[in-house]
Protein backbone atom coordinates (compact mmCIF):
# COMPACT_ATOMS: atom_id res chain seq x y z
CA UNK A 1 0.00 0.00 0.00
CA UNK A 2 1.61 3.48 -0.93
CA UNK A 3 0.62 6.40 0.99
CA UNK A 4 0.84 9.74 -0.93
CA UNK A 5 2.50 12.27 1.00
CA UNK A 6 1.55 15.09 -1.91
CA UNK A 7 -0.32 18.03 0.44
CA UNK A 8 -1.34 20.80 -1.02
CA UNK A 9 0.47 24.06 0.49
CA UNK A 10 -1.10 27.79 -0.35
CA UNK A 11 1.10 30.81 -0.57
CA UNK A 12 1.93 32.24 2.54
CA UNK A 13 0.13 35.99 1.29
CA UNK A 14 -2.77 33.39 1.80
CA UNK A 15 -1.98 31.94 5.27
CA UNK A 16 -2.26 35.46 6.91
CA UNK A 17 -5.51 37.90 7.39
CA UNK A 18 -4.06 40.88 6.41
CA UNK A 19 -7.06 42.77 7.62
CA UNK A 20 -5.72 42.60 10.78
CA UNK A 21 -4.19 45.53 12.06
CA UNK A 22 -0.38 45.43 12.35
CA UNK A 23 0.55 45.80 15.98
CA UNK A 24 3.05 48.30 17.50
CA UNK A 25 6.78 46.99 18.47
CA UNK A 26 5.44 48.44 22.31
CA UNK A 27 2.27 46.49 22.04
CA UNK A 28 4.23 43.14 20.28
CA UNK A 29 7.17 43.13 22.95
CA UNK A 30 5.76 45.23 26.21
CA UNK A 31 2.90 44.84 28.55
CA UNK A 32 1.63 48.04 29.57
CA UNK A 33 1.65 49.41 33.01
CA UNK A 34 0.47 52.52 34.47
CA UNK A 35 1.42 54.48 38.02
CA UNK A 36 -0.63 57.03 38.96
CA UNK A 37 -0.39 60.20 41.45
CA UNK A 38 2.99 58.96 42.17
CA UNK A 39 3.79 62.68 44.17
CA UNK A 40 1.00 64.49 43.26
CA UNK A 41 -2.59 64.27 41.72
CA UNK A 42 -2.11 63.85 37.90
CA UNK A 43 1.58 62.87 38.38
CA UNK A 44 1.07 59.59 36.25
CA UNK A 45 3.66 57.49 34.27
CA UNK A 46 3.39 55.09 31.93
CA UNK A 47 5.71 51.15 32.46
CA UNK A 48 6.50 49.73 29.59
CA UNK A 49 8.01 45.81 31.18
CA UNK A 50 9.36 43.91 28.71
CA UNK A 51 9.95 40.00 28.93
CA UNK A 52 13.12 40.75 30.08
CA UNK A 53 12.17 42.45 33.19
CA UNK A 54 14.17 45.99 31.90
CA UNK A 55 10.96 49.26 32.14
CA UNK A 56 10.67 52.07 29.79
CA UNK A 57 9.28 55.03 32.31
CA UNK A 58 7.03 58.05 29.97
CA UNK A 59 4.24 60.62 30.72
CA UNK A 60 0.96 58.44 30.75
CA UNK A 61 -1.96 60.47 29.00
CA UNK A 62 -3.03 61.96 31.74
CA UNK A 63 -0.08 63.03 33.14
CA UNK A 64 -0.68 66.92 34.36
CA UNK A 65 1.43 68.24 31.36
CA UNK A 66 -0.34 66.72 28.17
CA UNK A 67 -3.12 68.35 28.27
CA UNK A 68 -1.44 71.60 28.82
CA UNK A 69 -0.82 74.12 26.12
CA UNK A 70 2.89 74.95 27.91
CA UNK A 71 5.76 74.09 25.64
CA UNK A 72 8.65 72.36 26.67
CA UNK A 73 11.79 74.85 26.17
CA UNK A 74 14.74 72.17 27.55
CA UNK A 75 15.23 69.10 29.82
CA UNK A 76 17.71 68.85 32.48
CA UNK A 77 18.71 65.32 33.75
CA UNK A 78 20.82 67.48 36.46
CA UNK A 79 18.36 66.56 39.55
CA UNK A 80 20.33 68.25 42.07
CA UNK A 81 23.08 69.96 42.75
CA UNK A 82 25.37 66.88 43.26
CA UNK A 83 22.90 64.43 41.49
CA UNK A 84 23.41 64.26 37.35
CA UNK A 85 21.02 61.05 36.11
CA UNK A 86 23.31 61.75 32.58
CA UNK A 87 26.95 61.86 33.20
CA UNK A 88 26.38 60.27 37.02
CA UNK A 89 25.21 56.99 35.20
CA UNK A 90 28.23 54.47 34.68
CA UNK A 91 26.70 51.21 34.00
CA UNK A 92 28.79 48.00 33.02
CA UNK A 93 28.28 44.49 33.16
CA UNK A 94 25.70 41.46 33.34
CA UNK A 95 25.22 42.79 36.80
CA UNK A 96 24.88 46.53 36.00
CA UNK A 97 27.54 48.04 38.17
CA UNK A 98 27.88 51.25 38.77
CA UNK A 99 24.13 52.31 37.96
CA UNK A 100 22.31 54.56 40.09
CA UNK A 101 19.27 53.37 42.03
CA UNK A 102 16.09 54.87 41.61
CA UNK A 103 12.91 54.42 44.07
CA UNK A 104 9.15 55.65 43.37
CA UNK A 105 9.55 59.60 43.62
CA UNK A 106 13.13 59.66 43.15
CA UNK A 107 13.44 62.86 40.41
CA UNK A 108 14.73 61.73 36.77
CA UNK A 109 14.71 64.97 34.90
CA UNK A 110 13.42 68.76 35.21
CA UNK A 111 11.62 69.95 32.02
CA UNK A 112 11.90 73.52 31.76
CA UNK A 113 8.76 75.44 30.22
CA UNK A 114 8.93 78.26 27.58
CA UNK A 115 7.12 80.39 30.42
CA UNK A 116 9.77 79.63 32.76
CA UNK A 117 8.28 77.30 35.15
CA UNK A 118 9.48 73.52 35.84
CA UNK A 119 8.61 70.12 35.95
CA UNK A 120 9.77 67.53 37.62
CA UNK A 121 9.43 63.60 36.26
CA UNK A 122 9.99 60.78 38.85
CA UNK A 123 10.71 57.53 38.90
CA UNK A 124 7.23 55.33 39.47
CA UNK A 125 9.25 52.67 40.65
CA UNK A 126 12.43 50.59 42.55
CA UNK A 127 15.29 49.56 40.34
CA UNK A 128 18.80 50.96 38.89
CA UNK A 129 18.40 53.63 36.22
CA UNK A 130 20.16 51.88 32.78
CA UNK A 131 19.88 55.45 30.81
CA UNK A 132 18.35 58.13 30.29
CA UNK A 133 16.96 59.19 26.54
CA UNK A 134 19.74 61.35 25.38
CA UNK A 135 17.36 62.34 22.46
CA UNK A 136 14.85 64.69 24.94
CA UNK A 137 17.98 67.03 25.29
CA UNK A 138 17.70 68.12 21.90
CA UNK A 139 14.16 67.45 21.17
CA UNK A 140 12.60 67.87 24.17
CA UNK A 141 8.97 67.69 22.97
CA UNK A 142 9.23 63.94 22.40
CA UNK A 143 8.02 63.89 25.87
CA UNK A 144 4.75 64.57 25.05
CA UNK A 145 4.15 64.19 21.53
CA UNK A 146 5.24 60.41 21.52
CA UNK A 147 5.66 58.95 25.09
CA UNK A 148 5.93 55.62 24.04
CA UNK A 149 8.46 55.72 21.72
CA UNK A 150 11.12 58.36 20.93
CA UNK A 151 10.01 60.48 23.90
CA UNK A 152 10.21 57.68 26.70
CA UNK A 153 12.10 59.10 29.68
CA UNK A 154 14.60 56.59 31.38
CA UNK A 155 15.24 52.81 31.21
CA UNK A 156 14.77 50.76 34.73
CA UNK A 157 15.71 47.50 35.64
CA UNK A 158 13.95 46.34 38.71
CA UNK A 159 15.19 43.56 41.08
CA UNK A 160 14.50 40.33 39.78
CA UNK A 161 12.53 39.61 42.82
CA UNK A 162 9.95 42.49 42.19
CA UNK A 163 9.85 42.26 38.40
CA UNK A 164 6.36 39.96 38.86
CA UNK A 165 5.24 42.03 42.05
CA UNK A 166 5.30 45.13 39.36
CA UNK A 167 3.32 42.97 36.31
CA UNK A 168 0.91 42.27 39.03
CA UNK A 169 0.57 45.32 41.46
CA UNK A 170 0.81 48.20 38.55
CA UNK A 171 -2.61 49.19 36.67
CA UNK A 172 -3.71 47.35 33.63
CA UNK A 173 -4.64 49.26 30.60
CA UNK A 174 -8.38 48.55 32.02
CA UNK A 175 -7.75 49.77 35.62
CA UNK A 176 -6.06 52.78 34.68
CA UNK A 177 -8.91 54.17 32.44
CA UNK A 178 -11.41 53.03 34.97
CA UNK A 179 -9.46 55.17 37.31
CA UNK A 180 -8.70 57.82 35.24
CA UNK A 181 -12.81 58.15 34.55
CA UNK A 182 -13.79 57.37 38.22
CA UNK A 183 -11.24 60.94 39.41
CA UNK A 184 -12.77 62.93 36.73
CA UNK A 185 -16.21 62.18 37.79
CA UNK A 186 -15.54 62.52 41.16
CA UNK A 187 -14.06 66.78 40.41
CA UNK A 188 -17.18 66.85 38.46
CA UNK A 189 -19.14 65.74 41.69
CA UNK A 190 -17.01 68.17 43.97
CA UNK A 191 -17.87 70.63 41.48
CA UNK A 192 -21.06 70.28 41.10
CA UNK A 193 -21.66 70.36 44.98
CA UNK A 194 -19.63 73.39 45.62
CA UNK A 195 -21.05 75.74 42.96
CA UNK A 196 -24.84 74.41 44.12
CA UNK A 197 -25.36 73.06 40.27
CA UNK A 198 -27.59 69.64 41.53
Amino acid sequence: MQVSTTQKVCSIEKSIDLNEKYQSVVDRYYMRKFCVDVCEPKDDYSVLIHSNGVCLISLAPSHSIMKTEKRIKSVSFQVARDLNRDTGNRVSGKLKHGAQKVKPTSPLLVATFEDGSTMTARCPINGKLLEVNQRLLTTPGLMISAPDDKGYIAIILPEQSIQNVYRESLLSLAQYRDQISNKKSSLLDTYTKSSNLT
